[in-house]
């Protein structure tokens, strides 16, 4: 009990200043509802960002919780992120929504490293380095499991209940009810699921 009482104690002295300095630098009006924030959390851009009820970032007992902070963009006017209720997102993830939208569903369960972006930001042959092309939306759905150091990008669907192994990189649509992992990520098997 007392070992409870100093860590909570020493959370709240060391990371409570850090989720305010990180909310101060944060762009005013880009997000409306904040999260629970067991870790600092920058919010940019010109877009919005929306939180559902229950939403968590940052987990204690992770790492990079005392070191790292989360980073949503809603870089241009218009362009949204969307996080649904009761979702925890662990520490160090960095989400950017170029233009159009990217959409996490209800009670996800991300582990720390996360990356999310719907745009390349610049092309790839020498003459198209400084002309960005279109972002594409990003949807993940309700109940998916992303592990730790997975990477999302532009256009991709994830369906719902899908697990996505650590270090993967998913570069298309996953269906729903799917084990995927690997980079290019790949359906690799099916979730058994299991209501009680």
């Amino acid at each position: 009990m007392l070992a409870r009482l100093l860590r909570k104690a020493a959370f709240l002295a060391f990371q409570a200043p850090r989720i305010l300095k990180y909310r101060l630098l944060s762009r005013r009006g880009v997000c409306s509802r904040w999260p629970v924030l067991r870790q600092p959390m920058l919010v940019n851009g010109q877009g919005s960002v929306q939180f559902g009820r229950g939403t968590v970032v940052g987990v204690i007992d992770s790492p990079g919780c005392y070191s790292t902070y989360a980073y949503l963009d809603a870089r241009r006017p218009g362009s949204r992120i969307s996080i649904g209720e009761d979702t925890v997102i662990n520490n160090g993830a960095t989400i950017i929504a170029n233009e159009g939208l990217i959409s996490i569903g209800r009670r996800c369960l991300i582990g720390f490293s996360l990356n999310v972006i719907n745009c390349d930001f610049h092309g790839l042959g020498v003459s198209e380095r400084n002309l960005e092309p279109p972002s594409k939306d990003v949807s993940i759905d309700d109940n998916v499991f992303l592990g730790s150091n997975v990477t999302i990008l532009k256009g991709v669907k994830i369906g719902e209940n899908s697990v996505i192994a650590s270090g993967s990189v998913v570069v298309k649509d996953i269906p729903p009810n799917a084990i995927a992992a690997g980079n290019p990520c790949v359906v690799i098997g099916t979730v058994n699921r299991v209501d009680s």
